[in-house]
C-alpha cells in the first residue's frame, strides 16, 4: 500500500527497500499498490502489505497531535473486510502514537484494540523477545515447516501495544518491563503517568473468515535503516538475526 500517506514504503523515507528485496529473492511479485480500495482494486492482490498508513490532516510531525483521524475511509474498511473474509491475506503493520491511532478502526473490524501509545522497555537495549521466557510464543509462524525456519529471538524498536480477539493467537507479548504512556502529542510524556502493558501483545495473527490477517505494532522491526538517532535497526541491527526469517515465515 502506498495510497495512505505511508511512511515506510516501496522506496523512500523510512523505505521498505530491504522488506521488498527479502521478499522478491524468496519469489514473490511485489508491487507497489496505489489504488483506494475497493473490491474492484483489491481483486487482482493476493497479499496486501499497509505499513504506518496515515491520514492527510495528520501528516509531518508537527501533527502528531490528537485528534489522530483514520488513514482508512469506511468505504475502504468494509472493501479489504470483505476481501479478507473472501481469502485474501493482510498484514497490517502499525507504530507508536499517531500510526497506530490511524489503523485502529480497521485493526477492530478484525478485533483487535490498537492502543495510540508509545510502548518502551524500561530496562532492556535492544528489546528482546524470546521463547526462553516465553514472551515469543510458539506457533505456525515462529516454528516455520523446518527447524532452519525456526525462530528464537526477535528484537523491536519500541512501537505500540495491543489487545487481541480470543481468536487471536500472539506471536509477542509484553512482560513486565514493558510501559506504555499515552499522550495527546507523539513522544511529549512531560505528566503522563504510564501503565504496565505486561501480557499486551505486539504481534499477532488469526485466520478471518477464508482469508488471514498478521498485525504487528512496530514498523522499524522489518526495515534496515542506519539512523543518527537510533543507531541500526530491523534487518541490519546486528542483534536481530532473526527478524528477516520472521517476515519470510508470515
Amino acid at each position: 500500500d502506498e495510497v495512505h500517506y505511508n511512511r515506510h514504503t516501496y522506496g523512500g523515507l523510512g523505505s521498505f527497500i530491504a522488506f521488498r528485496t527479502v521478499l522478491s529473492k524468496d519469489g514473490y511479485k511485489v508491487v507497489s499498490f496505489k489504488e483506494q480500495f475497493t473490491s474492484n482494486s483489491l481483486q487482482k492482490v493476493r497479499l496486501m502489505v499497509i505499513a504506518l498508513a496515515q491520514n492527510k490532516r495528520n501528516l509531518g510531525d508537527t501533527n502528531w497531535t490528537n485528534p489522530i483521524y483514520s488513514a482508512f475511509k469506511l468505504s475502504e474498511i468494509i472493501a479489504i473486510k470483505k476481501w479478507v473474509t473472501n481469502g485474501g491475506s493482510l498484514f497490517l503493520i502499525v507504530d507508536h502514537h499517531p500510526f497506530a491511532g490511524a489503523a485502529k478502526d480497521l485493526a477492530k473490524e478484525f478485533g483487535f484494540e490498537l492502543f495510540n501509545g508509545h510502548a518502551l522497555d524500561t530496562i532492556r537495549d535492544p528489546s528482546f523477545f524470546q521463547r526462553a521466557n516465553k514472551t515469543l510464543h510458539s506457533n505456525i509462524i515462529t516454528n516455520g515447516r523446518y527447524s532452519t525456519e525456526k525462530i528464537d529471538s526477535i528484537i523491536t524498536f519500541s512501537g505500540a501495544a495491543m489487545k487481541l480477539s480470543d481468536d487471536a493467537k500472539p506471536i509477542l507479548t509484553f512482560d513486565n518491563l514493558w510501559l506504555q504512556w499515552l499522550p495527546d502529542t507523539a513522544w511529549q510524556f512531560n505528566n503522563i503517568e504510564p501503565t504496565s502493558i505486561e501480557g499486551f501483545s505486539q504481534g499477532s495473527f488469526r485466520e478471518f473468515g477464508n482469508g488471514k490477517i498478521v498485525i504487528f505494532s512496530d514498523g522499524n522491526m522489518f526495515s534496515a535503516q542506519d539512523t543518527d538517532w537510533g543507531g541500526k535497526m530491523g534487518f541490519i541491527d546486528p542483534n536481530a538475526k532473526y527478524n528477516y526469517k520472521l517476515l519470510l515465515n508470515i
